[in-house]
Order: structure tokens, then sequence, then C-alpha cells
């Protein structure tokens, strides 16, 4: 190769790495995505399923009161025990749910999930770790978990009064 063309090489990468350095923007989290969530989580099945359940009730109890400010340290607490469930969930949902999770990661990004599969390798992570920044990722599990619950009870409760 000559070293023009090595050049045009180095160039073409450098202007991919700069490209590969976009910043990912997600949008907020919204209702539809407590609907999207809980549809992911009741493909889990068997003992993970009661795994999160367990890994969710003690950190319920652990929210401070309403109208009472966190201490920092709290604060801090809160938002690791989210991000430790969030990942744990999203491993789940990676091997019970990929196609689905790929497409809602995709949405939070407001691209299709061709388009989500060419972004940078570490986008999966960026987005993991930017929603356990800026939204309360334990509180949204909270709520897609119950919601998930409440429907699958429902269901059993109608069943059980049609027999």
């Amino acid at each position: 190769m000559s070293e023009t063309q090595v050049e045009k090489v180095r160039t073409k990468t450098s202007v991919e790495k700069k490209e590969a350095k976009e910043e990912i923007v997600i949008r907020n989290l919204q209702v539809r995505d407590i609907f999207i969530v809980a549809n992911m989580l009741k493909k889990i099945t068997g003992q993970k399923k009661e795994e999160i359940i367990n890994l969710i009730k003690p950190l319920q109890g652990q929210k401070t009161e309403e109208g009472k400010e966190k201490t920092e340290e709290e604060e801090q607490k809160w938002l690791e025990a989210g991000l430790e469930l969030g990942f744990y969930i999203f491993n789940l949902l990676l091997e019970y749910a990929e196609v689905d999770l790929r497409e809602w990661f995709a949405s939070l990004v407001g691209k299709n999930p061709q388009e989500f599969d060419q972004l940078p390798i570490d986008t999966p992570m960026v987005i993991v770790e930017k929603l356990g920044k800026d939204e309360d990722l334990l509180s949204f599990f909270q709520k897609a978990f119950g919601f998930y619950k409440k429907m699958l009870q429902s269901g059993t409760n109608y069943i059980k009064k049609s027999i």
C-alpha cells in the first residue's frame, strides 16, 4: 500500500471514530414504555421471574418518605440499586426477549431496529447508563413489573370466576 493510500485509510478511520462519538440522545420514558417493558417482563418465566420479584420487594421499602429530602448518600444508594437491578433485568430481557429489547432501545434513541444496529457498539451500555442517571430506573421497573403483576392477577381472577 502506498503512503497516500495508508493516509486515506487513517483519515477514513478517524472520521468514522468521530462519527461514533456522536452523542446518543435518549427520549424521556413515557407511559407506553411501561406497557412495552411489562410485555417483555411477562416473557421471563420460572425462577428468574421470582428473582426479580424478590429483588424489587426489599427496594420498595427503601424509598424515602414522600416530602422528605433524600441525603446525598441515600440518593447514591438508590441510584446504585436502580442500576444494579436495571442491569440484571436488562440481562434477563436480553435472554428472554432480545428482539423486543432491541426494538425498545431503538425507539428510545429515535431509530428503527435496522438503524439502531448501525450505531456504535457501546450504544446499549450508553442507553442503560443514561436511563440509570437521568430516569428513576428502579421506580420505572417497579411500575412496569407492578403493571404486569396486576394484569396477571386480573387475568387469573377472571379465569377463576368463569370456571
